[in-house]
């Protein structure tokens, strides 16, 4: 294949394939372990993004707290996304990563709450009633570009880089 010439070139063959943000959010009890979770969330991001937590009341009426990891910038977005390592890659290409991304060119994942405090990276499956950390990750996508084909061309980028 010939080196791109201009950014639409760029863009279609695959290249730097990017995310324009990434949002990582937990629900808490009062009973949770806020220290432990907010580690996660570090390593989860790889320390790029300020974890902030609010506290809100929940459905029931019970105070929950509410930590958010966020950043708006390219690199880190895409780095946050690929921390969720090989195996979720992998996991991701096979069930299609069609299923996870919605109208506004998001991709969403849920992983285990527990699995991410003991140092792993485990997808929840549709159904779970376990805590889950949500990770939302807005997808590099221009006019004519099909959102599902980019998502998975950067899946698939980032399980060649590892």
């Amino acid at each position: 294949m010939a080196s791109p010439t201009s950014l639409q070139d760029i863009v279609s063959s695959g290249l730097n394939v990017g995310l324009l943000s990434a949002t990582w959010r937990v629900h808490a009890s009062g009973l949770d372990d806020l220290e432990i979770i907010e580690s996660g969330l570090q390593w989860l991001t790889g320390g790029c993004c300020e974890v902030i937590w609010k506290r809100e009341k929940s459905f029931h009426g019970p105070p929950q707290h509410v930590a958010i990891a966020r950043t708006e910038k390219k690199r880190e977005a895409r780095s946050c996304f690929s921390r969720l390592g090989a195996d979720v890659m992998s996991q991701l290409s096979e069930e299609g990563i069609g299923k996870r991304v919605d109208d506004e060119k998001t991709i969403h994942v849920r992983i285990s709450l527990s699995e991410l405090c003991r140092g792993e990276i485990k997808l929840i499956k549709s159904g779970s009633r376990s805590s889950t950390v949500k990770g939302t990750f807005k997808i590099e996508a221009y006019p004519g570009d099909d959102p599902i084909d980019v998502a998975s061309r950067l899946v698939s980028e980032l399980s060649r880089e590892r």
